[in-house]
């Protein structure tokens, strides 16, 4: 999945292509040389992590960023609060707004950061923003439980690809696994990993950090963190989503928004076929044809199966 910008002089995208390289590193630290996808991952199959969509926002009137997001209910996505302005709309990209799309679908709605984001003594990396129309994915599900020091977890993202930054940001997905070396405590909302192979890189932010997944096709998708920060070499750090104040966040943005989120209000777990898209009207259009094939029967014309 991409977004296409259409550009008709070299000079403005030269000036969009640095402005939203340089903002999409804005919370990630200084490093060194070349690697490869995600820092260290492989491209994610068709159909591997369908939920994991590349989202573009505009943070001030001149400075628009590429992002990584999942969807964790019909609609809503989870993203990183760096990734958008509070309060922001989701829709054609100006001030304040985001957009992605699925196909041809483009999905509009407003955003929310997490009220401890950017806050004097914490940073709750965190934002959800609520879309107008259901979105045909399997959901990730958002998981209550923290990963302990040594745990492998799997790490994704649509950013760079080399130490350092450079590369990537090409629509393309990348995934990749990297042990937890520090866990989330005080004012430190955050659970790092350190791997000299997968890390995360610019645009990767706002992307999901899963329990360890083996494979995507079969497995639930529990998601543990959203990706924040890190050294563009070895080290990354997640947002926690499973301590109580984001759980908080969560609770509060399904029950003003009233819309339902995986693993905060809704079970998605067990719903292994994904959502039942159209169910209604397919079953209204079957029962339709039965009709239509009845009624040639009886008239005795002849019809296509």
């Amino acid at each position: 999945m991409t977004n296409t910008v259409m550009v008709t002089k070299r000079k403005g995208f030269m000036r969009f292509f640095v402005r939203n390289t340089i903002m999409a590193a804005i919370f990630l630290y200084p490093a060194a040389s070349g690697a490869s996808a995600l820092i260290g991952g492989i491209e994610a199959g068709e159909g591997d992590f369908p939920e994991v969509v590349y989202i573009r926002s505009a943070i001030s009137e001149r400075t628009s960023v590429r992002c990584s997001a999942t969807i964790v209910g019909p609609r809503v996505i989870l993203t990183a609060g760096h990734c958008v302005k509070d309060g922001g709309e989701i829709g054609p990209v100006s001030l304040k707004e985001i957009d992605f799309s699925l196909g041809q679908n483009l999905f509009k709605g407003t955003c929310k950061q997490a009220p401890e984001y950017r806050d004097k003594t914490e940073d709750l990396d965190l934002a959800l923003c609520k879309v107008d129309k259901d979105i045909p994915v399997k959901w990730a599900s958002i998981s209550r439980n923290s990963p302990k020091l040594s745990d492998i977890v799997t790490l994704l993202g649509y950013g760079c690809i080399k130490k350092g930054g450079g590369g990537g940001n090409d629509g393309i997905l990348r995934w990749g696994e990297a042990p937890v070396v520090k866990l989330p405590g005080g004012k430190d909302n955050w659970y790092h990993t350190k791997s000299s192979t997968t890390t995360l890189c610019s645009g990767d932010s706002g992307g999901p950090s899963y329990e360890q997944i083996k494979n995507p096709k079969s497995e639930h998708h529990w998601l543990q963190g959203v990706n924040s920060r890190g050294n563009l070499q070895d080290t990354s750090l997640l947002a926690a989503v499973f301590l109580e104040k984001s759980i908080k966040f969560f609770e509060d943005f399904a029950k003003s928004q009233n819309v339902d989120i995986c693993g905060i209000n809704r079970e998605c777990a067990g719903d292994d076929d994904g959502p039942k898209v159209c169910e209604k009207e397919i079953s209204d259009l079957t029962s339709a044809v039965d009709k239509i094939k009845e009624c040639l029967k009886v008239s005795q014309l002849p019809y296509f199966e």
